[in-house]
Order: C-alpha cells, then sequence, then structure tokens
C-alpha cells in the first residue's frame, strides 16, 4: 500500500493543480529544514537577536542557545507526520483528514506522542529555565496565527491518527524528523545559560517561528525538488538561500545602511528645499542618541513644522549607528499614509539613490511598494510589472498581505497596523516580533481617544521590554497622555504622576522629550500665526452654512469644511447641492460630486485622496468647496483658505486648524489674506441639554467625541480667545481641554447637571481603558489560545468590528471605476452577522448599487454607503 500512496511521505508541502491533483511535493524534513535556517538567518541580524534576548532579561543570545531555538523552530510542523494530515495528498473526500497542530496538543493529553519525543525531550533536558514550561512548544505551534486551545476538553487526542498502518509509521518519522532537526544544529550541545522562563520571551520566539514560517513557506524561493530529497542534503541549500533572502527583502539591511554612512551629514545636504532646519528638525539633529536598551522619545511641535522631516533624520541617524533596520511611519488615515509615503520615498531614494530601502504602503487595498503597484492574484498570490529578474518579488514581499506589513524595511500605513501588534487576536505575535527592528513613529498621537491610547501603550511596553526605539509625535498631545506614555519606559509598576495644570502650563512648546537636547534654547523659533475664529452656535442652519462656504469659493477660496460624522458630512454635502445649483464650485471625482470620508470603497477611496491631494495640494489655485470627516484633518500637507469646522475638543480643534494657511508662501484670494476659521459650536447651555441627549445636534457629540466637559472648555477658551496664536496657545488650548484637574474644576464650576456628567464621562474613559486591557494582549502571560468570543470583538478602535465583503466582478463603483471589496461599519450590523453573504445586489441607477447584507439594506453611490429600506 505505501507505493500506492501519490506522494513519498512525510511530506511538508504540496503543489497541486488547478483540479486539485498534486504536481509535486517537498518532503516534511526540507520544509522544517527551510524555515529552521530562515529562523537562524533571522537571528544572525544584530537587532533581531538583541530584541528576543532583551524580551528575557539577556545582553545577548549566544550561538548555543541560538541552536537550541533554531531546532524547535524546525520542529515547528511536527504535527504533520500524522496520517490525518498526510491523508491531504489523497483526492479530497476519499478519507479523513485532519490538521497538525490541535492534534499534537491533544496527542500529548493522551501521552500518545511522548516516545517519539524522547530524543527531543533528552536533549532539551537543562535548556530552559523551567523545563516544566509549556510556552516553547505552544510557540512552535503558534505559526498559524496564535496558540491552539490546550484545554483536555478541546484538544482531545486521536490514537488512530498516530499508529502506524498503510506501510507508513507516524512516530516513527517524528522520532527521525527530531533527530534530523538536532543534527542540523549541532551547537545546541555546547554548554551555555538556559533560555529563559520569562513568558514574553517566548512570545517574542513564537513571532519569530511565524515570520520564519512565512519566509520559508515561499515555493519562489525555497524551491520543490524533483525527487523526494533530504534533510541532510536540504540543510546547506536552506542556509544559502535564507541568508540570501533574509538580505534581498531587507530584514537585513546591509547595502542600504552602507550607503546611509556615506551620507554628507548636514542639513542643507540632506534637505535641500529647506532654507534652513525648523525646531522639529533642528531639535532632533542635536540630541544624543539613544543607548541600545531602547528608547521612546516625544516631539511636541505645531502642524506644518517639518515633523516628516524630523522623523526621517531620527531614523537615519539610528540606521547609520545600527541601531535599527527600519522604519514604521504609523498614521491616523488612510488619506494621510498614501500622501506621507510618497514624500519619504522621494526622500530616501534622493539620498540613498539605488541603495534605498522599499517604501512600502500598509494600507489594505493596495500593493504599493517603490513606485511600483503589483496586481492580486488568486491564491493570495501578487504580480510585479516589469519584473523579470525577480527584484520587485523581494523588495515588494512585506506588502503582499497585511499581516507581513510590519516586517517591511521602510513602511507608511495607518495605526491600526501597529495596534493589531498588541490586541490579542491573529498574527499579533508575528506583527509586534517583525516590529521591534524598526524605528516605530507614531503621528499626531493625542489624548481624545482612551481605547487607542491604552492599545498604543500595550504596543510601547512590549517594545520597551525588547530595547526597540520609538518615535511619538503630535502638536496637541496632553499632559494626562504623556505622562502614562512617559511611564511606558520605567518598571511594570511605575506609575508617572500627572503634573498639576501650573507646571503643566509652563512646560515649553514646542519640545523634545525622551532624548538629550544641547542648547535646548537656541532651537530656532518656530513661525508664529494669528488665527481668527469665529463661533457659530446655529449648528444645524446647513443651508446657512452652505451659502456661507459657496459665497467664500465665489471669491476665489479654497473651503474646508470638517465635520464630525459621515452622516452629518452626507447632509452638509447635500445642502450644498441644493445651494450650488451648476456651479463647478463643489469637489468631484470623475465629474461626480461628493463628499470625503471613510466609507468608500477601497478602489475610490484611492481617487478621492488623490483627488484631495490635486484640489488642496500645495500647487492647487481653483476655488473648490469639500466636505469632509477626520479623514483629511491629520498629517495631510493640503492647504485651505477658509475653515469651517464642527466644534470639537481643542487638541484636535488643533488639527484641523493645521489645514488652514498652511503654506504661508501662497497668495491669498483677496479677503482671505489672514487666517480665518468659523467654528460650529453650540452654547454652553445649549450643550448643557446635550448632557440628557447627546444627539442633540448631529454632530458626534457623545459617539466621536465622548467629554462633553472637554467641548464645553473648549468653546469657552475659544470664546475668551476669538484670535489665537499659534503655537504659542497651543499648550494653553489643549491643557484646557485634557487636563483631568482643570476638566473637574470647570464643570464643579458650571455646577447643575455638569459635575454628574463629567464623572460618567471618567467613567466611561475608564471603562474604555478597562476594555482596551481586556482586548490586549498580556505579554506577562504564557502563552495560551484566545477565546474566539474575544477575538471576533477585539478591534483597533472602540466599536469597529466591521465586515468585509467582496463584490461580483465588474461591480462599477460611483466613480466609473471597477471595485471589488466594501467595509460595512460594524455598528450598521446585527451581533450574528458573521457567516452572512452579500444579498440583492442591483444597480438601480448609474452609479448606485443597492444590496442587503445580515438583513439590513445598503446604497453605495457617490455620497458613499449608508443604510436605507430595501423592500
Amino acid at each position: 500500500m505505501a507505493n500506492m500512496f501519490p506522494v513519498p511521505r512525510p511530506w511538508g508541502k504540496l503543489r497541486r493543480a488547478e483540479d486539485g491533483g498534486v504536481l509535486s511535493s517537498l518532503g516534511l524534513a526540507d520544509h522544517c529544514a527551510d524555515v529552521g535556517a530562515v529562523f537562524l538567518a533571522l537571528l544572525e541580524v544584530p537587532n533581531i537577536r538583541l530584541g528576543l534576548a532583551r524580551l528575557g532579561d539577556l545582553e545577548t543570545l549566544d550561538d548555543a542557545q541560538v541552536a537550541r531555538l533554531c531546532v524547535l523552530a524546525a520542529l515547528h510542523d511536527l504535527g504533520k507526520v500524522n496520517h490525518g494530515f498526510q491523508n491531504k495528498a489523497l483526492p479530497k473526500g476519499t478519507i479523513q483528514v485532519e490538521g497538525h497542530i490541535g492534534c499534537v496538543v491533544g496527542a500529548l493529553h493522551d501521552r500518545i506522542i511522548q516516545g517519539a519525543l524522547a530524543n527531543l525531550y533528552d536533549a532539551m533536558d537543562g535548556w530552559c529555565e523551567n523545563d516544566g514550561n509549556d510556552d516553547p512548544l505552544l510557540a512552535i505551534l503558534s505559526h498559524h496565527g496564535g496558540p491552539p486551545e490546550t484545554s483536555p476538553s478541546v484538544a482531545r487526542g486521536n490514537p488512530k491518527l498516530w499508529q502506524p498502518a498503510g506501510g507508513y509509521a507516524p512516530l516513527a518519522a517524528l522520532t527521525e524528523l527530531v533527530q534530523t532537526a538536532l543534527g542540523w544544529f549541532p551547537q545546541h550541545r555546547e554548554t551555555c545559560q538556559p533560555l529563559p522562563a520569562k513568558h514574553s520571551f517566548w512570545h517574542g520566539f513564537a513571532g519569530l517561528v511565524a515570520l520564519a514560517d512565512r519566509l520559508g513557506s515561499d515555493e519562489r524561493v525555497f524551491t520543490y525538488p524533483e525527487g523526494p530529497g533530504s534533510g541532510e542534503s536540504r540543510i546547506a541549500f536552506a542556509l544559502r538561500t535564507a541568508r540570501r533572502i533574509v538580505g534581498e527583502r531587507f530584514l537585513r539591511p546591509d547595502r542600504s545602511r552602507t550607503a546611509a554612512e556615506a551620507l554628507d551629514w548636514s542639513f542643507r545636504t540632506l534637505f535641500p528645499s529647506f532654507s534652513a532646519p525648523q525646531f522639529a528638525q533642528a531639535a532632533v539633529l542635536s540630541a544624543a542618541l539613544p543607548t541600545r536598551a531602547g528608547s521612546l522619545a516625544i516631539l511636541e511641535a505645531e502642524t506644518g513644522s517639518g515633523k516628516t522631516e524630523a522623523a526621517l533624520l531620527h531614523f537615519l541617524r539610528l540606521f547609520r549607528a545600527g541601531m535599527v533596520d527600519g522604519m514604521y511611519f504609523a498614521l491616523p488615515t488612510r488619506v494621510s499614509a498614501v500622501q506621507i509615503r510618497e514624500r519619504i520615498r522621494k526622500a530616501l531614494g534622493r539620498l540613498l539613490g539605488t541603495q534605498a530601502p522599499p517604501v512600502i504602503l500598509a494600507v489594505p487595498g493596495y500593493l504599493r511598494v517603490d513606485d511600483v503597484d503589483g496586481t492580486a492574484l488568486p491564491g493570495f498570490k501578487v504580480t510585479w510589472p516589469d519584473d523579470e529578474a525577480g527584484t520587485m518579488r523581494d523588495r515588494g514581499w512585506a506588502a503582499e498581505h497585511p499581516s507581513r506589513y510590519l516586517a517591511g524595511a521602510v513602511v507608511v500605513g495607518t495605526i491600526d497596523q501597529v495596534l493589531l501588534s498588541g490586541l490579542d487576536v491573529k498574527d499579533c505575535r508575528l506583527r509586534a516580533a517583525s516590529l521591534m527592528r524598526s524605528l516605530l513613529v507614531v503621528d499626531e498621537v493625542h489624548a481624545s481617544d482612551t481605547y487607542m491610547v491604552r492599545l498604543l501603550e500595550n504596543v510601547l511596553r512590549f517594545r520597551a521590554a525588547a530595547g526597540a526605539h520609538t518615535l511619538l509625535m503630535s502638536a496637541t498631545l496632553g499632559e494626562g497622555a504623556r505622562a502614562r506614555l512617559v511611564a511606558i519606559m520605567g518598571p511594570r509598576s511605575r506609575t508617572s504622576p500627572v503634573a498639576a495644570p501650573d507646571i503643566a502650563l509652563r512646560k515649553p512648546y514646542p519640545m523634545l522629550s525622551g532624548l538629550p537636547v544641547d542648547n535646548a534654547d537656541s532651537m530656532p523659533k518656530p513661525r508664529r500665526r494669528s488665527v481668527s475664529v469665529e463661533l457659530v452656535a446655529d449648528t444645524a442652519g446647513l443651508a446657512e452654512i452652505a451659502e456661507l462656504a459657496l459665497s467664500a469659493a465665489g471669491r476665489d477660496a479654497r473651503v474646508l469644511i470638517i465635520v464630525n460624522t459621515v452622516n452629518r458630512a452626507m447632509a452638509v454635502q447635500q445642502a450644498l447641492e441644493e445651494k450650488a445649483g451648476d456651479s463647478p464650485l463643489l469637489f468631484t471625482v470623475n465629474r461626480r460630486r461628493c463628499p470625503h470620508h471613510a466609507r468608500y470603497a477601497a478602489e475610490d477611496r484611492r481617487l478621492l485622496d488623490r483627488a484631495v491631494e490635486e484640489r488642496f495640494g500645495s500647487g492647487a489655485t481653483t476655488p473648490v468647496v469639500l466636505v469632509a470627516t477626520q479623514t483629511v484633518e491629520q498629517s495631510l500637507d493640503i492647504d485651505a483658505d477658509l475653515l469651517i469646522t464642527d466644534l470639537c475638543p481643542a487638541d484636535v480643534l488643533l488639527q484641523r486648524l493645521g489645514r488652514l494657511h498652511r503654506h504661508p508662501q501662497r497668495t491669498r484670494p483677496t479677503g482671505f489674506e489672514e487666517p480665518r476659521a468659523i467654528v460650529l459650536a453650540p452654547t454652553v447651555a445649549e450643550l448643557a441639554e446635550a448632557l440628557e441627549r447627546p444627539g442633540r445636534f448631529g454632530m458626534g457629540f457623545g459617539k466621536v467625541y465622548d467629554s462633553l466637559t472637554a467641548l464645553a472648555a473648549t468653546r469657552i477658551t475659544l470664546e475668551a480667545r476669538p484670535h489665537l496664536t499659534v503655537p504659542d496657545d497651543n499648550r494653553m488650548l489643549v491643557e484646557a481641554a485634557t487636563h483631568p484637574e482643570l476638566l473637574g474644576e470647570l464643570a464643579d464650576r458650571l455646577g447643575g447637571g455638569w459635575p454628574k456628567a463629567h464623572r460618567g464621562s471618567t467613567g466611561d474613559a475608564q471603562a474604555r481603558w478597562t476594555l482596551a486591557t481586556n482586548h490586549a494582549i498580556d505579554w506577562a502571560k504564557p502563552l495560551q489560545a484566545t477565546p474566539k468570543a474575544l477575538e471576533e470583538k477585539a478591534a483597533t478602535r472602540l466599536g469597529l468590528r466591521d465586515a468585509l465583503i467582496r463584490l461580483p466582478e465588474a461591480t462599477k463603483g460611483p466613480f466609473g471605476e471597477a471595485v471589488s471589496t466594501i467595509k460595512l461599519p460594524g455598528w450598521m450590523l446585527p451581533n450574528d452577522w458573521i457567516g452572512s453573504e452579500i444579498e440583492e445586489l442591483a444597480s438601480s441607477a448609474p452609479g448606485e448599487v443597492t444590496f442587503r447584507f445580515a438583513g439590513v439594506g445598503f446604497v453605495y453611490d457617490r455620497l458613499g454607503l449608508r443604510m436605507v429600506a430595501i423592500g
């Protein structure tokens, strides 16, 4: 019967034809050699090796320790020897099949394969500080996303999977595999310090095993042999190939570092478009390099002050010094990520030339590396144009799947990709371990979202333990958030007290903290500008708002209207269209009027993003009115002549003001020579009504921004300061709306229902904090499976439990382009939506798609996605 099996056993990988038949196979030992070799190549990268060591409170890992870890990594697929998995080579449906992870845990519960693992257990005697620790086994079994369930009630063993049958003996194959793996890395026999029992070490190890498995499973480079092959002969090929791809995929960026070391290190040479460094850039240039034990620097500077270039300088300094191997630049929105990536790509290309590392856009829906767009193919494959030499295959590897984004060399994407590394969800360890070798830059950090701040803290705790380097940037960081973030670098139990209001208000602005700066007093002074703020209490007068915007555009102004919610954006857009008639002043995409917000298909978002850059970028001159949500308020180099905005907390308002008169050299239309912002703000008395009815004004109060006290504080501060001086007033504005002591005092002073409401919002914030803590992975605890219910609820933004649905091919979006997927916000769907499919898809009008999903009707058109009644 053995000769009747279609491939040699045990096999590890199959290549199949379109009809499901087996074309060729790769032996299990060969595949294990590939992954073990990649793991070794990864630990030969100094920053990866150092990061893993520090997670275990070690100064480094010696070669014997590394060899022991390589043996474990190579055995990640040991469960594939079982009959059920090997049966997958047979025609589908002919015999029972089984996976290769859960069955191992189940077998261990019943002690079925203990004898076959005896060689490994004997060799591992004394390998770890705590030999009874399950973390090593669970870590290697986590390579498909996370640890398997270990409770006996779930992970039950099936003896038949392991017993000899059909001429094949799984346990004998396992014994041979273990002996072979031990032979690949003979240094495991040498005397060394035991591997640490600290759980964070094994979380990091699990992430690196998953990364090694992703790399080692790439059949384009780890090719299938014509014959069965053997592990012993395979290992030399595997090591040579692993070291090559770790270099060519820039996990070891030696060529780029050599080019960076050769740079003429003067600001004018690095950034010739700047006449002189601004504060942010000068502060980073003059700061002392951090220690190799890791760093957390916080850069506070006004919008438009060159923080992006300062971050690039910080990266290049650390990169040249060998302290980081890459950078992830995290931004709050997709549109900002698209724009900032292009700026960074051009800068690195100019500085490092042909040796520049690949610059990846980490936004789902895009496949963009450098200036090349890939094309997704069936089976999660990607093709890159003009790539006969295979160069883009390696440069774009990390961009081909979101779980690999953080393994890229220089990556620009949304903050969500980073927060996923700290959530207890699939592939969180892969993401966290991939990122620890890179500088993490988080742009536009502020304190308005308690849930996201708590998740960010969890990411930073892992990075601090790994000795990684992080730069946080903000125009608007309040003392409360700063104190929590600074505490990250201390012991786990340490808390950093929030400075009293008078002390917080005296802190300099702009400021770089976390890195010693020489001659801070001599830093360049920031550009000061006066902004006139006009408060309009009639927030529901959409016709009047439309008239105001259109009148300004009629005088050649580029007008930006930023509102708090998507539904309000749609309402304001419709009011504008009613007033505008056939006027060409409204923002369009492919000649169709529309607002800008997050509720569009990925393909259409790209069109919207490009159109915003064209109409509000540095070279734009044509008057226009755009209605948008928070999607345009942060990290964008767009410039408006007039800003109209809903009331929001002061730290968010400063972000929005950063889009107003951003470029001082521009010639402004007559009447708009000075920055002017119109804030649609209910009075404090009207806000008091919203204490009982949060939806009273339809502006997102109580949903988008949960603290009405912070909104009242912002309103009161703006009443007292109709002319703001930026950045001189930034510290005062932010502390007035975010400092916990000042907000408490304001609530008491207002009286009535305010003290109770403030306590309620504080309690709500604590509840969000607790919820984020429950969703975050605890690096100090042993590896354990994530309960399915928890993983389904966990999200990077509170309430985000979205459904990404695939549309039929050739579905045309509202702007004439084909759209493939669309995201349905979780709050629109019933709790039991998982498993639902799209129904009743129809195009009721040109550029309009209607459908039903999970019993809910939707329409998707030029205004975006919204719920409708479908009869």
